[in-house]
């Protein structure tokens, strides 16, 4: 074994130091190596590399034979310099609540946004920089009879479901929708 002089000896606690305080700098990734920010609340903004994104409400409704909808609207802004693509059937998003029942967003659930005059649904599109886009997307499920909080997660790349924006809204906040 090779002794070691206290200079170099230093230079190595120096870069193990350096080190572990950068790692420190990645507070947004998770144990399974996923890049995310979170927001609590309505109108709380979720951001990461430029693109924010805020839940400014929620609705859902019950009916009688166990299905119900969940109907946030949101708002994402791209002030990254990559195109942001928003396609909600597509795996852009997803819903769900008490953090593990997952809703699915369907051509048909969005089709509800449609047949409403005050709920805008977000359509696929692309965001340039400096752009954004407010709207509503639905999620359906079935066979809950109530939910303590929804979470809205965004994927800036839908083929990328290790970096994402994730809001968490609680049911009090929530509103009932008409049929």
């Amino acid at each position: 074994m090779e002794n070691i002089s206290r200079r170099n000896f230093m230079k190595g606690v120096g870069a193990m130091a350096t080190a572990a305080a950068a790692t420190g700098l990645l507070g947004g990734c998770g144990a399974t190596g996923d890049v995310y920010d979170d927001a609590n609340g309505l109108n709380s903004v979720a951001q990461l590399k430029g693109i924010k994104m805020t839940v400014r409400s929620l609705s859902y409704a019950n009916y009688s034979d166990g299905t119900y909808y969940i109907a946030p609207e949101v708002l994402i802004k791209n002030d990254s310099a990559a195109g942001v693509p928003l396609n909600p059937t597509g795996g852009s998003f997803e819903v769900y609540i008490n953090g593990t029942n997952k809703l699915d967003i369907t051509a048909d659930s969005m089709a509800r946004l449609k047949k409403s005059n005050s709920m805008n649904a977000i359509e696929a599109r692309t965001l340039s920089r400096g752009q954004q886009e407010k709207g509503y997307i639905c999620a359906k499920g079935s066979n809950a009879t109530k939910f303590n909080y929804v979470y809205v997660i965004f994927y800036p790349n839908a083929n990328d479901k290790h970096t994402y924006l994730r809001c968490k809204i609680d049911a009090n906040k929530a509103t009932a929708m008409l049929g």
